[in-house]
This record gives structure tokens, sequence and C-alpha cells, in this order.
């Protein structure tokens, strides 16, 4: 997973890449530092690759962790840097 911040559209970008297609669904979570769910969206009927969006223009600056789940487990994640 790659994800980065969109300063002028305040969208986080997520660039997803090997996801199983088998699964019926994955969610896509960005917490704050201290682990709480700012952001949370579904991915239904996956593709192979995804190239996600979220809002993010309800956080503010600072680093966000960035989860990609499924049924509650963390599969991957990464940081993104709000600016």
């Amino acid at each position: 997973m790659k994800s980065w911040y969109n300063l002028s559209s305040k969208i986080i970008k997520c660039w997803l890449q090997h996801l199983s297609t088998e699964k019926d669904m994955y969610t896509i979570t960005v917490n704050d530092i201290t682990g709480r769910t700012l952001i949370s969206d579904k991915i239904v009927n996956p593709q192979y690759q995804e190239d996600i969006s979220l809002d993010g223009s309800v956080l503010v600056s600072g680093i966000y962790i960035v989860n990609l789940m499924d049924k509650g487990r963390v599969l991957v994640s990464g940081k993104v840097m709000v600016y």
C-alpha cells in the first residue's frame, strides 16, 4: 500500500495492489496516533489493484496511520502526513 495526502484537494489517496479478489470486502481506516479511527471506508468487490480516495478535510496537521483491514484484522498499514 502506498498512501499520500493531496494538500490542494484535502484527499488521502491510497494505492493498493495484490488484493485478493476472492474476498467480498475490505475496510480501510485512517487513525490518529492514539489509535482513534477518524475515517473508515469499505472496499466492496475489490479488484487486484485499487486506487482509493478518502476525504481528509476533517484531519488537522499531523501523522496518521492508514490500515487495510479484513474482518477486524490489519493486513497492511502505512503512514500519511497531513500538513
